[in-house]
């Protein structure tokens, strides 16, 4: 009896041995960098989408984008360009898989918005210039906040993520009224220094 019982044992020991690692499917991870989660795009305006994935067999890599509007595409490529023809928050789906059978997902949301919905600032100008101080003004298509970023070196780009002040060394308040005539007047200035600056305005939807 004790012989048969150590032999069963040791055939339940070898099958659990042969079975290949290999077989149990691994994860891809998957984001989707580019838009964010939550951006607004604009109707009929081409849109670029930005996978990245890791894990798996890369050299097989499948994205299957679904568009939240009742479309959806197959590509090989980590890079897209969508046009939404209709408007209100669709949630967009990235499926990843490769030919080992390794999956993975992300989702974000998009808000297709009209063009004329958009924040739009123009018509900067700088006045009143004196030695310690200068005057910003600009238009905005919609009622909304002012607020002017400012510093002595150049930043010919910024970081949205980097709040409040995306890196540059001053801010005046920002103002309680929603307007779409803006003026604000730095002060605390250095004579023969030149500035730098960006208007902020921001609106409620």
């Amino acid at each position: 009896m004790k012989s048969k019982v150590f032999s069963a044992i040791a055939l339940a020991i070898m099958i659990l041995m042969v079975i290949p690692v290999a077989s149990l499917a691994a994860g891809i991870n998957v984001s989707i960098s580019q838009p964010a989660d939550d951006a607004q795009l604009l109707l009929g305006e081409s849109t670029t989408f930005e996978a990245q994935a890791t894990g798996g067999d890369p050299t097989t890599y499948d994205y299957n984008w679904i568009w939240g509007d009742g479309t959806s595409i197959n590509t090989e490529n980590t890079t897209i360009s969508k046009i939404y023809n209709s408007l209100g928050v669709k949630v967009v789906t990235l499926s990843v898989t490769d030919m080992d059978g390794n999956s993975g997902s992300a989702s974000i949301s998009v808000n297709v918005v009209e063009s004329a919905d958009v924040l739009a600032v123009s018509n900067i100008q700088v006045t009143n210039i004196t030695t310690n101080s200068a005057t910003i003004t600009w238009t905005t298509n919609h009622p909304a906040t002012s607020r002017v970023i400012y510093d002595v070196i150049s930043r010919p780009t910024i970081d949205p993520e980097d709040k409040p002040n995306h890196g540059y060394a001053y801010s005046t308040q920002t103002s309680s009224e929603l307007t779409t005539d803006h003026s604000v007047t730095l002060t605390g200035l250095s004579a023969n220094t030149t500035y730098y600056f960006r208007v902020i305005s921001t609106r409620e939807i």
